[in-house]
């Protein structure tokens, strides 16, 4: 887990919609890893808010996403409540999904990645 996760997760501020919660169900079972999975959600549910998903946050984020669609042309529905979310909560999105590469005020995990490599390169010289 990188700096800026453990960070985040060490605040306790961390809010997770219940359908990202569905979605990484899904992935976890997609790669043959469902015995790892009750152990994330016990972690998830510790160390998180799950907020569920009411009538208000469904209709906002779908709104939300057609104004996404203008920047990321395949951004899900999930993705977008996600965001809808961190907006609503007044929050930043910590994410290294790249439908959030080109949203400037999401805290884009592999942004910082790039950054920091290229901070490196600039102080160690090529390799």
């Amino acid at each position: 887990m990188g700096r800026v996760v453990k960070e985040a997760l060490d605040s306790g501020q961390c809010i997770v919609p219940s359908i990202v919660v569905a979605e990484l169900a899904h992935k976890y079972c997609h790669e043959n890893r469902l015995q790892e999975w009750e152990p994330m959600l016990r972690f998830l549910k510790a160390r998180t808010r799950v907020l569920p998903l009411d009538a208000g946050l469904a209709s906002r984020s779908g709104i939300q996403k057609a104004g996404l669609r203008k920047r990321v042309k395949d951004i899900s529905l999930v993705d977008s409540i996600a965001y809808q979310v961190a907006l609503d909560s007044e929050a930043s999105l910590v994410s290294g999904d790249e439908h959030f590469e080109a949203v400037p005020d999401v805290i884009y995990l592999k942004r910082i990645e790039k950054a920091k490599a290229r901070v490196h390169e600039l102080v160690s010289g090529p390799t």
